[in-house]
């Protein structure tokens, strides 16, 4: 599958990892996939996008995905989200989905780097988080 999805830190952390070619419709699926978790106590998210993956979504499709994530901002509206996307086309697309994101409420980031991100969910949260 091409997201896909596990916990980190004792369930304290989400990590989706993206691989191969991701869709619209698999980017979706995954958001369904997330609201049949306990994803109550989920301080952070992690969206990696590996150097190999590569994002095609049409806007609507982006911005389908942020709709369905205010369904997920209603069992967890604190949680902190940052997404690497390595390639210049899936940041493009991740920053897109923040921008359609923001009414969410979510502390969200782009990166093109996993240390960067990791390091701002850190300072983010203020605890120290593993990333195992």
């Amino acid at each position: 599958m091409p997201v896909e999805i596990s916990f980190l830190d004792h369930e304290v952390g989400l990590l989706l990892t993206c691989t191969g070619r991701v869709n619209g419709s698999e980017l979706l699926e995954s958001n369904h996939n997330l609201l049949k978790l306990p994803v109550q106590t989920c301080k952070y998210v992690l969206v990696q996008f590996q150097e190999s993956a590569a994002l095609v979504a049409s806007a609507d499709e982006i911005r389908q995905v942020a709709e369905l994530d205010k369904l997920v901002a209603t069992c967890n509206p604190n949680v902190v989200i940052a997404v690497v996307a390595p390639t210049d086309a899936t940041f493009g697309l991740a920053r897109m989905w923040s921008v359609f994101a923001d009414e969410i409420g979510w502390r969200t980031m782009v990166f093109r780097r996993r240390p960067d991100a990791e390091q701002w969910i850190n300072g983010v949260t203020g605890i120290n988080f593993t990333f195992a």
